[in-house]
């Protein structure tokens, strides 16, 4: 048997769990761009205030 019929033989096999991973890592960098976000909207209104105090 070559090589690209046993990937494919391995991917049909596995499909789950690269199913399973790949939601994961999906809803892990959406959470860390979530934060990320968050954290950016704070440090510009707190650079804002701090602006506005010390003009």
């Amino acid at each position: 048997m070559n090589w690209q019929g046993r990937a494919l033989k391995l991917d049909s096999r596995w499909w789950p769990l690269w199913v399973l991973l790949g939601a994961v890592a999906v809803v892990l960098l959406l959470t860390v761009g979530l934060v990320l976000g968050a954290l950016f909207v704070i440090f510009s209104i707190l650079r804002g205030i701090i602006r506005a105090l010390f003009r």
